[in-house]
């Protein structure tokens, strides 16, 4: 039997194209990603904290990010194993990878903490977990919910 989350849906895009460039083309844009532990902190410091039982979600406005929406996930020790963490990162980015409606022209740092209940839910889970705190935080474009 299949598994919630196709790992298979990347294998499929990248056997048209050829391993090493599909893997970047389908990468966040470094400009798009939190690269460095100061932004990581500021966000936990100075965010505004969004949650849901798989996931917390940290957004802050940044303005040195100059128009781009950044974003990082993490998960700690508690969530698991290198396994268990890793398939829960991996989750999270390809759900903000499909999400047609997010707003990534806006000066905003983003950081998703991951909770352990979210290394036993499916995809589906995960990625309407993740639209539901993008939508509190506003960077849903068209849905905006207080």
């Amino acid at each position: 039997e299949r598994k919630p989350f196709a790992p298979c849906f990347r294998m499929e895009i990248v056997a048209g194209l050829g391993s090493r460039q599909s893997r970047k083309a389908l990468r966040l844009a470094s400009s798009n990603r939190l690269l460095k532990s100061a932004d990581f902190r500021q966000a936990y410091k100075k965010g505004r904290s969004y949650s849901t039982p798989l996931m917390v979600a940290y957004v802050r406005s940044n303005d040195e990010a100059a128009g781009h929406t950044r974003f990082g996930v993490v998960a700690s020790g508690k969530v698991g194993g290198a396994v268990k963490r890793n398939r829960a990162r991996r989750q999270i980015r390809e759900a903000l990878r499909l999400m047609d409606n997010l707003a990534c022209n806006r000066s905003v740092d983003v950081v998703v903490v991951v909770r352990k209940s979210c290394t036993t839910a499916g995809y589906a889970d995960i990625a309407g977990s993740l639209g539901y705190l993008m939508r509190r935080s506003g960077l849903l474009e068209g849905d905006h919910d207080a």
